[in-house]
C-alpha cells in the first residue's frame, strides 16, 4: 500500500496564545512498532529501536490526541505511555473503567 503522505503538513497549528502541537513518547512493543508504521507512515520518522531491547520509541509530536489515543486504547497491554505526563491519566481512567 502507498502512503497518500510523504511528509509533514506545511502549516502550523496554532491559537492565539501559543502553538498547541504536543510531544508525545511511547514505549511499543514489536507488534505495536509494526502496527504503527503500517498504519501511520508518516510516524516513521518519529520511531527509533531501543538499543539492547526489542521495543521501539515514538517521540513525536502530535496536534490532538484523537488519533494517536485511539491507536493507544486499541494496544494498551502493548504501549507504555512515556509523555506527556498528564496523559498518562488517561490510561489509567480507562483501566479503572474496564
Amino acid at each position: 500500500m502507498t502512503p497518500h503522505f510523504t511528509s509533514l503538513p506545511p502549516a502550523i497549528y496554532s491559537d492565539s496564545f501559543a502553538i498547541i502541537l504536543q510531544t508525545v513518547t511511547l514505549h511499543l512493543s514489536a507488534r505495536a512498532y509494526l502496527l504503527l508504521r503500517e498504519e501511520c507512515p508518516m510516524a516513521i520518522p518519529y520511531l527509533q529501536k531501543v538499543k539492547n531491547n526489542k521495543r521501539y520509541t515514538f517521540t513525536g509530536p502530535v496536534v490532538s490526541y484523537a488519533g494517536i489515543g485511539k491507536f493507544v486504547m486499541g494496544r494498551l497491554d502493548e504501549i507504555e505511555i512515556v509523555g506527556p505526563v498528564g496523559w498518562n491519566k488517561l490510561r489509567m481512567i480507562y483501566s479503572i473503567k474496564t
